[in-house]
């Protein structure tokens, strides 16, 4: 599966975001995607988080204001290959 480089800075922001507390399979609220390490225009958040949930990387609580994301096992490989760990 291809991961673009906006899906690749995506998953590194959901996995390092400051209110996961070092533990990157936590859920992230999806208006605090601005606090992980990697800078993203948040007009792009919702098609990036999209392409994301298509393709089973992650995961989405709903689809209100208060919806939170989670990487999928399958985002968790990703993000771990992306890190070279």
């Amino acid at each position: 599966m291809k991961i673009t480089p906006l899906e690749k800075d995506m998953i590194v922001n959901i996995a390092e975001n400051e209110y996961t507390n070092g533990d990157p399979s936590a859920s992230v609220w999806s208006d605090c995607l601005e606090c992980g390490p990697v800078d993203i225009e948040p007009a792009q958040y919702g098609g990036i988080i999209a392409s994301l949930v298509k393709k089973g990387i992650v995961k989405q609580s709903d689809y209100s204001q208060f919806a939170t994301v989670q990487l999928t096992a399958i985002g968790l490989n990703a993000y771990h290959d992306i890190k070279g760990a």
